[in-house]
């Protein structure tokens, strides 16, 4: 009888630890199903379902507390009997009021002077001179735009509150590349990282030569600022010739540090959803709008907010709103807040989807995050990405700005930006501030005490100097 040999143990061991090595791999998997599962149910609940709850007593006592007016003598039944009416109408007539004069409102902003200086499939290049009155001076905003959700048109949100009016009242030039359209007239299924990152090459040369071949400073907020990054570090020789200064606005660099949006894509089992986003990327598809909604939505506890009896709830405390019909009827703070509650509405994350690749990209700027000597976790037209090459190949000064109160992004994902770039990288946090409260609070920009100290145009004037003196 023979007897196995040393290669045929070693054969059957192989084959075991084989099949033991796959086994692993797929409890593995179905625990991160599990985790993943459990995870989406308990924000639902902390998002959703608690939150109705809450909002539901919130009526309940406010109506039983002017009830108990009208008992204690304090107010007049009729008085009651009225304000209850208009409540309920605000109420009611609230999602209306946001997917009508909301949406006419909403990405509003336009400005004396204003031209197109250039557009492609994708994108376009607007320039909006110094506002009238205000002594100019010599650096312009280049703010480069992308694909972000829910759409760009929160930083034109409306004539009053918007982002490229702090600029221009200090006299500050603004070259405005943003997404040309909505869906209904640009492909977004077809726009890539690369093509973001060529556009804003592009762009910023016609913009560059618009301003009589002089530096500027680049500026990006949030997603648009994270698209940015990529191409400060796919191009750095063209970042040198045309940008003395790079700042951001509340921009997730190092996204893993960034809570609840990092855990929510760290938890993600990434073998659905590489599979979810090739199967999109296949059909010619963006990734489906209310998806992308819902998962922020789920993420930042915003899903009864977004619900019917949300939009009711809000409305029920807004009774200013009762008898509005028209925009003329409008504050402009009802018109901003119409805008922006469209802002964030199932309607413009329908607009404005996100495409496969750009999407891909953010999961893995949440994921992966930048490493300290700057790596980043993408490449460009085949080839790896880098701040580090930023750092090395050009003189370029970086400032972060953070708000102290954002809920979404913390500063502290700024914070490798001082490893990569060391003393040419000034990080700012500003109290009181929150995620979008640099588009929304014009008086946040006053200069002296009564404004942010310190007063960003302030910081990017100084390093634009420091630039040049270097």
């Amino acid at each position: 009888m023979n007897k196995p040999t040393n290669t045929n143990y070693t054969g059957i061991a192989g084959l075991l630890d084989t099949g033991a090595t796959a086994v692993d791999k797929v409890v593995d998997e179905g625990l991160q199903h599990l985790r993943y599962a459990s995870w989406s149910a308990n924000q639902w609940i902390d998002g959703n379902v608690l939150p109705s709850w809450q909002a539901g007593l919130q009526l309940q006592r406010a109506f039983r507390g002017s009830v108990l007016d009208v008992v204690a003598g304090k107010r007049k039944l009729a008085d009651l009997a009225k304000d209850t009416g208009e409540r309920v109408r605000s109420g009611v007539r609230f999602q209306r009021l946001m997917n009508t004069l909301g949406k006419e409102a909403y990405g509003s902003a336009r400005f004396d002077g204003e031209e197109e200086l250039g557009r492609d499939s994708g994108f376009k290049l607007s320039y909006l001179p110094p506002k009238a009155g205000v002594t100019p001076v010599d650096v312009a905003i280049f703010h480069a735009g992308g694909v972000i959700p829910y759409g760009e048109g929160i930083f034109r949100l409306t004539n009053e509150y918007n982002l490229f009016e702090r600029f221009r009242e200090r006299g500050m030039p603004v070259y405005v590349m943003e997404i040309a359209g909505d869906s209904s007239t640009v492909d977004y299924a077809h726009i890539t990282m690369d093509a973001i990152i060529r556009a804003t090459e592009r762009l910023s040369t016609l913009a560059f030569e618009h301003n009589k071949g002089r530096k500027m400073a680049l500026e990006g907020y949030c997603g648009s600022g994270t698209q940015s990054l990529a191409y400060l570090a796919a191009m750095p020789e063209d970042v040198e010739k045309k940008f003395s200064v790079f700042v951001t606005f509340v921009t997730p660099v190092d996204g893993k540090k960034c809570g609840k949006l990092a855990e929510q894509v760290q938890r993600t089992p990434m073998a659905l959803a590489d599979a979810q986003l090739g199967t999109f990327e296949a059909l010619g598809m963006t990734v489906p709008p209310d998806m992308q909604r819902v998962g922020l939505d789920l993420t930042l506890g915003a899903v009864m907010a977004k619900s019917s009896f949300g939009y009711f709830t809000a409305g029920w405390m807004r009774d200013d709103l009762a008898r509005v019909k028209t925009m003329e009827d409008l504050t402009p703070q009802q018109r901003r807040d119409l805008a922006g509650a469209y802002w964030i509405s199932a309607d413009s994350a329908r607009r404005f989807p996100v495409p496969v690749d750009v999407s891909r990209y953010t999961s893995k700027m949440f994921s992966d995050g930048v490493a300290p000597d700057g790596r980043m976790p993408w490449s460009f037209e085949g080839r790896p990405l880098s701040l580090g090459d930023v750092a090395a190949k050009t003189t370029i000064r970086t400032i972060g700005v953070f708000g102290a109160e954002d809920p979404v992004i913390p500063d502290r994902t700024g914070h490798v930006m001082m490893q990569i770039f060391g003393d040419r990288y000034q990080h700012v946090v500003h109290p009181g501030m929150g995620h979008i409260s640099y588009v929304l609070t014009p008086r946040a920009w006053q200069q002296g005490a009564r404004g942010m100290q310190p007063n960003p145009v302030d910081l990017i004037l100084a390093a634009a100097k420091q630039e040049a003196g270097a």
